[in-house]
């Protein structure tokens, strides 16, 4: 009879554990998955010689906000088209149950681009790839914004002859 109740008693321990557990990701679930998007981002931006930053914070699923974005290319990267790009914000507002509903033209309402300076400078010509057969076509949803907002945008193209820049 004792050996029943030890089983019972471990077996409770073991069920509050993993009720804790789930109740700690319940709650704590956009720091981590923000952590993750973070962690994961930038560890690509390493590995394809260009250093990025960032902060993001928002809701999962209604809206997002990336601010204080930095992309820079590293000294060795020489064939990043980009040369600087500073955004403040970046936001994007957005039902995701219209996306489950496939309702595409109503899933983004907003996207939202504030004070951006990006200046891009050439490249050395990529050499072609060899023809091979094609894969095929890709399909994507047509996913549109309702409304884009752009305030503050800058953009300069490096040229040999001079320099395009387009302002505000």
């Amino acid at each position: 009879m004792p050996e029943k109740k030890k089983r019972y008693t471990w077996l409770k321990y073991l069920l509050g554990g993993l009720l804790l557990l789930l109740g700690l990701l319940a709650v704590f679930y956009q720091p981590i998955i923000f952590g993750l998007a973070q962690f994961a981002s930038q560890k690509i931006a390493k590995s394809q010689a260009f250093a990025l930053q960032f902060r993001i914070h928002g809701s999962i699923f209604s809206d997002i906000y990336i601010e204080d974005i930095h992309l820079q290319p590293l000294p060795e990267n020489k064939n990043f088209p980009i040369e600087r790009a500073d955004v403040r914000r970046v936001a994007a507002r957005y039902n995701l149950f219209n996306f489950f509903k496939k309702d595409f033209l109503s899933v983004v309402d907003l996207v939202e681009l504030k004070d951006a300076e990006v200046v891009i400078r050439p490249t050395p010509e990529a050499p072609r790839p060899k023809e091979s057969q094609p894969i095929g076509p890709l399909k994507l949803a047509l996913i549109i914004p309702k409304k884009i907002d752009l305030q503050n945008v800058n953009l300069t193209v490096r040229g040999g002859k001079g320099d395009l820049e387009i302002r505000k």
